[in-house]
């Protein structure tokens, strides 16, 4: 899956606008590439250092950094994490839950292992560098530290 970006009003800095999903069908060097549009999840706060995670059947779409209004070219701490399900096609929304999910930071490095997410390292909300290492369950929708 990739987005597409635009240039949002408030910023230079591009947010994703359209959504495709991308699969590759055929056999070892005669592969076929099909790109399918989708509706992407809600964005209206254009929150844009979203990365894309394959987990399992479904992919998750994770930001943290949106726009600040007052100071064009500054961002602000945001939470952006959505899970589309492959199999129907349809994004659900998970919350932030204070406490119980990874305090708010920039560009954390993400990837899966089997049915989990993996969320590490980014830039503080104060510019510290988070040392914590999270697991969000596809299977439970919760984070573990």
């Amino acid at each position: 899956m990739v987005m597409e970006s635009h240039m949002p009003r408030t910023s230079d800095i591009p947010v994703a606008t359209q959504w495709f999903i991308y699969s590759l069908t055929g056999e070892v060097e005669n592969y076929t590439v099909k790109i399918e549009p989708i509706d992407g999840p809600s964005n209206p706060d254009e929150v844009y250092d979203i990365q894309l995670v394959r987990v399992r059947d479904s992919v998750v779409a994770f930001g943290t950094l949106a726009p600040d209004e007052a100071t064009i070219g500054q961002a602000v701490p945001h939470w952006f994490l959505h899970v589309y399900c492959i199999a129907t096609g349809v994004w659900h929304e998970i919350p932030y839950v204070a406490g119980e999910s990874p305090t708010h930071r920039g560009f954390p490095l993400l990837f899966a292992v089997g049915d989990t997410l993996v969320l590490t390292g980014g830039i503080g909300v104060d510019t510290e560098w988070p040392v914590d290492t999270w697991e969000w369950s596809v299977c439970t929708e919760r984070w573990t530290k």
